[in-house]
């Protein structure tokens, strides 16, 4: 049976926050949504410096959401 996989158009960029520059990978999903997903080392790097949980870190990342900027053109 064959299995496919989406390959979805990505792009790197970060959202300012409180915290200061946090990098982001943002994806465009078939339906044309947008979602994003920070970068791990960001998330331990502002958990380290501050004492919060990088769940807690990276809920209030959401809300910055849409002010993220990019740093690349669409790729896939």
């Amino acid at each position: 049976k064959l299995v496919g996989k989406w390959v979805l158009p990505r792009r790197r960029g970060f959202i300012e926050t409180s915290w200061g520059r946090v990098k982001v990978k943002q994806a465009r999903r078939p339906d044309g949504q947008l979602t994003f997903k920070p970068e791990h080392d960001e998330l331990v790097q502002v958990s380290l410096a501050t004492g919060r949980p990088l769940d807690e870190i990276r809920k209030e990342l959401f809300l910055f959401a849409e002010d993220f900027v990019p740093e690349e053109d669409w790729s896939c």
